[in-house]
């Protein structure tokens, strides 16, 4: 495994490749991921779990996940990729609650089949974002073009994510949980209470627990140290001239203790040596 430090000039970036039948390393990053099988099947290495690619098929990568993807056979597997930073849901009304799907547990797989409508709709973004780069058009309207393609992709992503998680709390309780969501995505940097997270939901200590959990797959402490974490994961290869306190520090740890406990729970070894094993 090997971090990819993708940097994108644009809060979002729709790209195009093939995979060839070869091993290979699987790589991880910041970024968030949508891939579209468009020809030929292909094994998507996720972890320690395989799954073949059909055509149609959309995969759904969360930040820092281990993946790669390869051809079955001989033959090319192509398809269409969108990469974009989680600080895009800053552009969109309620953005934060469309990458909810990323970092919780809703997706119970990261294949969205091809036969769903969800993803024949997503098919259908990816091809007119991909036409827009064909067409004689002003660069910004090109990139609102595209833009109006992402935030479908999402919605879709979202609403199929929404039906695969059959939430068994009532639909009064899924918007205060999902607030919370939202704010632990916007300020996971500061120091954050459940207390505070509690007053947004408007529910008693007990039945706010219950439903976060049922919501998310997680607790909200939980929730508030994987995405420190990950955030501290970018910060270390990122900027190799800040020390570990610093960036456990930028990420909301007070402690170093916890935060190297966290870490390499989390990572499987130490923030050094995910800098040493990663920085290259």
């Amino acid at each position: 495994m090997y971090y990819e430090d993708i940097r994108l000039e644009q809060p979002f970036l729709f790209t195009s490749g093939y995979f060839n039948l070869e091993e290979h390393e699987q790589h991880i990053h910041d970024s968030l991921e949508v891939g579209l099988v468009l020809e030929n099947e292909m094994r998507y290495q996720f972890s320690q779990e395989t799954y073949i690619g059909k055509p149609g098929d959309v995969f759904v990568c969360r930040p820092f996940e281990p993946h790669w993807g390869s051809s079955v056979n001989e033959r090319k597997s192509c398809w269409n990729m969108l990469l974009f930073v989680p600080s895009l849901a800053r552009l969109i009304p309620n953005g934060y609650q469309l990458l909810i799907p990323f970092y919780t547990d809703w997706l119970p797989s990261p294949l969205i089949p091809a036969s769903s409508s969800h993803a024949i709709s997503i098919a259908k973004s990816f091809q007119r974002a991909s036409q827009t780069n064909d067409q004689p058009l002003r660069q910004t309207v090109k990139q609102a073009e595209q833009f109006l393609c992402l935030l479908d992709i999402l919605l879709q992503i979202y609403d199929y994510a929404s039906s695969q998680k059959q939430l068994v709390i009532n639909s009064n309780d899924v918007q205060p949980i999902s607030h919370s969501v939202q704010y632990l995505l916007q300020h996971f940097t500061e120091d954050v209470s459940i207390d505070t997270l509690m007053e947004l939901s408007g529910e008693k200590r007990s039945r706010y627990f219950q439903s976060f959990q049922t919501f998310t797959g997680t607790s909200p402490h939980q929730l508030l140290l994987r995405l420190r974490v990950q955030h501290a994961m970018d910060e270390l290869l990122r900027s190799p001239e800040h020390s570990i306190l610093q960036i456990s520090e930028e990420s909301g740890f007070q402690s170093l203790r916890t935060f190297n406990k966290q870490f390499k729970s989390y990572s499987g070894m130490t923030p050094s040596q995910y800098r040493k094993t990663f920085n290259r």
